[in-house]
């Protein structure tokens, strides 16, 4: 049985005694970076036990690894500043020679 896109979750799952978090999740993106982490820092990303799970996978992590990252709230000052930062420096990169930057 297939499940919705509503049921395909993502749990982080965690206590403040022990030092890993456990991470289940359906997203497939979020499976790709975590079995290529698992490759590249055995130590530090181990696969998970899944109880019955066919469908999801799960995956024991460093809690440092774990954050909430809102993205910043910009002035109608500052995202115009932004945006002529990078103006300028596509009119640069453009009249570089040969692709190379200045």
């Amino acid at each position: 049985m297939q499940l919705s896109r509503l049921e395909q979750e993502t749990i982080i799952n965690y206590n403040m005694e022990e030092k890993t978090a456990n991470i289940y999740t359906h997203d497939p993106a979020l499976i790709r970076r975590l079995e290529k982490l698992c490759a590249e820092r055995p130590d530090e990303c181990k696969p998970g036990y899944n109880q019955n799970e066919p469908r999801g996978k799960s995956y024991d992590v460093p809690k440092g690894w774990i954050k909430v990252s809102p993205k910043r709230i910009l002035s109608e000052k500052q995202r115009a500043a932004a945006n002529a930062a990078l103006g300028k420096a596509n009119l640069s990169r453009e009249n570089a020679p040969c692709g190379k930057e200045t």
